[in-house]
């Protein structure tokens, strides 16, 4: 479903809360980012991401990270929280980190462009994504050639995610 090893998030809890209200506040996201696509076994799905952050009045800062699949159906991937201005356990910074990555534009970037070679050398587009009913291996031909190459482009994205 999800890569076990995305390169490491370069974000901080620290500056994730660097700006925000002083006390108790709740900042939910009003919907999802753009469509994530990911393989599993053969099988392709989409799903988008979102994310909550808050401090309770006991100075508890928490960020939750949820996704909702092409369905609708909503799903809380993860909390994680901490007593202000106290480190995040080893358990909860790792799942911060993990996350953080899942979540960054990069990552959906480079599914985005892993889907859309998919579909060119298949010429199958399983979940039917292609726009106004276009040929979906000419929109996604399209797609990629606007960079210098799927390939290097690809290569590219996964040296930005590693730096």
């Amino acid at each position: 479903m999800i890569e076990q090893n995305p390169a490491k998030f370069s974000g901080t809890w620290e500056g994730l809360f660097k700006h925000s209200p002083q006390g108790e506040f709740k900042w939910d996201a009003s919907e999802a980012g753009d469509w994530v696509y990911y393989e599993d076994d053969g099988e392709w799905y989409k799903r988008a991401d979102s994310l909550n952050i808050g401090r309770t009045s006991d100075g508890t800062e928490w960020v939750e990270f949820a996704s909702v699949d092409s369905d609708g159906n909503w799903d809380l991937d993860c909390r994680v929280s901490s007593k202000q201005g106290e480190p995040l356990s080893e358990h909860d910074l790792d799942e911060f980190q993990f996350w953080g990555a899942v979540t960054h534009p990069y990552y959906s970037l480079l599914h985005g462009y892993l889907y859309a070679i998919h579909v060119v050398r298949t010429g199958e587009d399983p979940l039917d994504d292609a726009f106004l009913g276009n040929d979906p291996v000419e929109v996604n031909l399209h797609y990629l050639q606007r960079q210098d190459g799927p390939m290097d482009l690809v290569e590219s994205v996964k040296r930005t995610l590693q730096a």
